[in-house]
């Protein structure tokens, strides 16, 4: 019985409504009413037999270059959803699933055309907007990546009006990307902002994200706002205490006395 669940409704199970995967169980009954519903009779003359096992063969052999040719466009993941995008129309879901794979190959221009052609379907794809804000941010458009980050977590669970809102991991992944672009425009405040409320949600990120603020305020020259962060971050479980070593953004701080003390306390540690 925990075959139906997927199908009934009563469970959701992925955005999809409808997968090819859902008709396998029910099928089963379909084949045993077609196999029980011939005569008995047809089976006692060998004629009738063989008519039958010769129209049983073509139907199976049918059915072998059907699969055929539908396996054919599950060989990688671009090629299955070019195909899904052939025979639907208004598919967003599959935009940026094509977009994320274009992404994932390095061909930037190909996944943003597949982001925007998603939020021209639905224009509340607050996914859309995350992974264009990845794009941006690659390139070094923080302005522009702050921008689009933005516009993913305004999206609400408006679900009657279209919206289409993150999910728990990706709405940590856009605060944690949000702040890292305002760290990049040099915004240390609003910065720390979002990382409060990334941190209010995902504790387990306060290593990394201490690490990172300390790291803003260093390369600013601002020490006394970085070393609370420092500490922070030691004491929440930090732990690559090499990259202090050799990190850019704590040249000044790293020839302090101060400094020099703290990590070799650590090192020992």
């Amino acid at each position: 019985l925990g075959t139906f669940i997927p199908m009934i409704g009563l469970v959701t199970v992925g955005s999809h409504a409808l997968a090819d995967r859902y008709a396998y169980f029910p099928f089963i009954g379909i084949y045993l009413l077609l196999a029980w519903s011939l005569p008995a009779r047809w089976f006692e003359r060998p004629r009738a037999r063989q008519g039958l096992t010769a129209g049983i063969a073509c139907a199976l052999a049918a059915l072998l270059i059907c699969s055929t040719l539908q396996v054919r466009h599950w060989r990688n993941s671009e090629r299955l959803y070019a195909h899904t995008l052939a025979v639907t129309t208004g598919n967003a879901l599959i935009h940026v699933n094509l977009g994320n794979t274009y992404l994932h190959a390095g061909q930037r221009e190909a996944a943003r055309e597949q982001y925007l052609q998603a939020l021209r379907i639905r224009p509340q794809y607050a996914k859309a907007y995350l992974q264009l804000g990845l794009i941006c941010e690659q390139t070094g458009q923080s302005a522009q990546a702050a921008r689009h980050f933005r516009q993913a977590l305004a999206i609400g669970r408006d679900y009657a009006g279209g919206a289409y809102p993150l999910g728990g991991r990706e709405r940590a992944t856009a605060l944690h990307h949000l702040g890292q672009a305002l760290l990049g425009e040099g915004n240390l405040e609003e910065a720390q902002q979002v990382f409060s409320a990334l941190l209010a949600a995902r504790p387990e990120w306060t290593p990394t994200v201490c690490y990172q603020m300390a790291r803003a305020y260093a390369a600013r020259g601002d020490d006394a706002r970085a070393w609370p962060f420092l500490e922070a971050a030691a004491q929440s479980g930090f732990a690559q205490w090499e990259r202090l070593a050799t990190d850019s953004a704590f040249k000044d701080l790293r020839d302090t006395p101060r400094f020099r003390e703290w990590l070799a306390r650590k090192g020992r540690d």
